[in-house]
């Protein structure tokens, strides 16, 4: 064809493979109606007759189904080259895998959320209020915390204290045992004064002090605390006796003392002297100790004769002991630690021919130290 050799022709339908062809000027119809011009493929539909074209799109070997008339099914099984998951029902998750991600906002109505504009939540179709809580107990996930109804208040059960177990409580003036317990910082009070330290039972906010079980009555200078001195095995048995007056009881306190020189009037011993003593005369009108005594007898011998009177003595009535007095001579008894005598009515003494005789001797000078 035109000094080139032609190729062998096919069958109709068939390509006649990479050789020369003849060329027909010929036009396309439908029956016996011509096609129009073709366009460009994706510009605008062609003009006049087209050809139609019966055709299904293709993935594969699996043709793409539609299941809205009109529309493609489209199943987006990747996102930006990574698989995405397995798309769950609306309000269940899709689980640990890839979803597509949405650009959107939240509205409530066609209010947008933003923080001056949030989500109102309530626990019911209510609007949340102290009537309407989230919450209406609190709990530990098994035990609720109850109110106490009549004050609005929490109960509570402190178990422990600083990460330390608390021990069991016990009433009112009963002994928890050796077990950790709550402490309180607390001032002692007396009505609405606070105790303090260092003062005596007289001053403001100093606490009375009454251990009913010891003496049952309200403490004082007749009803101490301990009414009876004990060495810890034996307890003094006789109340205190006044000074110079041994005790009644069997079991008294011992004293290590030392006497001291004293100034103290009471310190000093009561001193009697008669230059001439004959008759009885008192030298202590009541009872007393006779603790010494300085006689300068007369030129006969004589006794010092010692009666335990308190008025109108006479020799040789209540007499209690003589001392024997040489003629001329001189006894001297000085005071000592312990009395000699213990006169319980009063003390006297007279000058006797004979022991606690009644008959009067030879004048004497006397002189007695007493208690």
């Amino acid at each position: 064809w035109g000094g080139t050799q032609l190729g062998a022709p096919t069958n109709f339908g068939t390509t006649p493979g990479a050789v020369t062809a003849g060329i027909v000027n010929a036009s396309l119809f439908s029956g016996t109606t011509a096609l129009g011009t073709p366009n460009t493929f994706g510009t605008t539909a062609p003009t006049g007759n087209a050809l139609g074209v019966n055709a299904a799109m293709f993935v594969g070997t699996t043709a793409v189904s539609s299941a809205i008339s009109g529309a493609l099914d489209d199943n987006v099984k990747g996102w930006g080259g990574t698989a995405l998951g397995t798309p769950a029902n609306f309000g269940t998750t899709p689980g640990a895998v890839i979803a597509g991600s949405v650009n959107s906002s939240l509205f409530v109505g066609t209010t947008v959320v933003s923080a001056s504009a949030p989500i109102p939540v309530s626990p019911t179709a209510a609007a949340n209020s102290n009537t309407n809580p989230f919450f209406t107990s609190l709990t530990d996930g098994t035990t609720k915390v109850t109110v106490i109804a009549s004050t609005a208040a929490l109960k509570t059960d402190n178990s422990s204290w600083a990460g330390t177990a608390l021990g069991a409580p016990t009433n009112f003036g009963t002994m928890p045992g050796a077990v950790i317990a709550g402490s309180v910082n607390a001032s002692i009070a007396v009505g609405t004064t606070a105790v303090r330290s260092n003062q005596t039972t007289t001053a403001t906010g100093a606490i009375d002090v009454n251990i009913v079980g010891s003496i049952g009555s309200t403490m004082s200078a007749t009803k101490p605390l301990f009414t009876n001195l004990t060495d810890g095995t034996t307890a003094m048995a006789a109340a205190v006796s006044a000074l110079g007056t041994a005790p009644t009881g069997t079991s008294v306190v011992a004293v290590n003392a030392v006497s001291l020189p004293s100034t103290a009037a009471g310190a000093a011993l009561s001193l009697f002297q008669n230059s001439a003593v004959t008759t009885a005369v008192v030298a202590k009108a009541g009872a007393g100790n006779l603790y010494g005594a300085l006689v300068n007898g007369g030129t006969s011998g004589n006794f010092l004769q010692f009666i335990n009177q308190s008025s109108s003595p006479t020799l040789g009535t209540l007499a209690v002991f003589s001392i024997q007095i040489p003629a001329s001579g001189i006894i001297s008894i000085p005071p000592g630690s312990f009395p000699l005598n213990n006169f319980t009515t009063g003390i006297s003494v007279g000058i006797s021919t004979t022991y606690n005789g009644a008959s009067a001797g030879t004048a004497a000078s006397v002189v007695l130290f007493y208690k």
